[in-house]
């Protein structure tokens, strides 16, 4: 394997699948963990054998199995992106416990893997979700209070603290990366991710019938590619020094949906969007998205150079290549 290794929790889930994919592109060798095997159509989107990368199968609450794998492979850096995402009452009701479980104590179990291990950073990805509804106008700090309201978001502000205070303890480099609506390729279903965001939803369903109607009104949001945001993670694996231990990582500004249907438009030739409230033509629902500002990235863009690459049209472009295949 390469001199530098990384491990990347959650390596099926279509945000970690973009960040094995970019830190091996930039010469990492790459441990990719997960519950699920990787598909075909993963290995591909992963390089196929010409990037360095390997999958060991394994929850992240087997002590044993953790162990291990950070023996084996001696990982610098360790990226924490595994967790159970479900914001729905009906899903909270289902997989709450799951959530907890996995979200809390598997955070707990990487972190204390991690400090056997000696790693010299863990990054640790948390949610937006956590600052609640804001002005749509008015970027947010992570100085900002937080709001959270579901099992999913209690869960993940735990885990953050938890971090925090674990890395304090025992001088483990810990970093927190708060993500926005992230889409990219390879987003789908995986069972742990039953909410899938809205702009895959929308290309989903253009890609389907062409004639896709939309619940709600038009509305800002800092939807961010995943391509931006694995970049964003790997800054923060190698930046030398962190005067911050919690960071924004987003495209840094807010899109209006109409201009998203009108890229997904011109991207899906004949599809047309429609605002509509009525149940019988099954609309894509838009509530799930936070009716807030943009999140503020002065402090990632300080501390690592990051700028974002993706603007909605790149992004859409990107992504939907691998959504027709999926």
């Amino acid at each position: 394997m390469a001199e530098r290794t990384a491990i990347v929790t959650g390596a099926s889930g279509f945000v970690g699948a973009s960040i094995v994919r970019e830190m091996a592109a930039q010469g990492y060798g790459v441990v990719a963990c997960d519950t699920a095997a990787p598909s075909p159509l993963l290995w591909r989107y992963w390089g196929d054998g010409e990037l360095d990368v390997r999958f060991e199968r394994g929850s992240i609450l087997d002590e044993e199995l953790l162990a291990s794998v950070m023996a084996v492979h001696e990982p610098v850096v360790v990226i924490h992106a595994a967790a159970v995402t479900a914001v729905h009452v009906d899903d909270e009701i289902a997989l709450g416990d799951r959530m907890v479980e996995v979200n809390v104590l598997g955070t707990l179990r990487v972190l204390a893997a991690c400090r056997r291990a000696r790693v010299k950073r863990l990054v640790h990805l948390s949610s937006a979700g956590l600052y609640g509804s804001t002005s749509d106008r008015t970027p947010v700090r992570e100085e900002g209070p937080t709001a959270a309201g579901n099992l999913y978001l209690i869960g993940k502000e735990a885990a953050e603290r938890l971090c925090l205070r674990y890395g304090e303890l025992h001088e483990l480099p810990v970093v927190v990366a708060r993500l926005t609506q992230p889409y990219g390729p390879l987003e789908r279903d995986t069972g742990s991710r039953p909410v899938l965001s809205v702009i895959y939803q929308l290309a989903a369903a253009a890609l389907r019938s062409r004639r896709v109607h939309v619940s709600g009104d038009d509305y800002l949001c800092d939807w961010t590619c995943t391509l931006d945001i694995a970049r964003a993670v790997r800054l923060l694996c190698e930046a030398p020094s962190l005067d911050h231990r919690v960071f924004n990582v987003s495209c840094g500004e807010a899109t209006r949906l109409t201009d998203v249907l009108t890229e997904l438009g011109d991207l899906v030739p004949g599809a047309t969007f429609h605002f509509s409230q009525d149940p019988s033509q099954a609309p894509i629902a838009t509530e799930d998205d936070p009716r807030r500002g943009p999140l503020d990235i002065a402090r990632l863009i300080a501390a690592t150079g990051f700028r974002p690459a993706y603007d909605v049209r790149r992004g859409l472009s990107a992504s939907m290549e691998w959504w027709r295949q999926s």
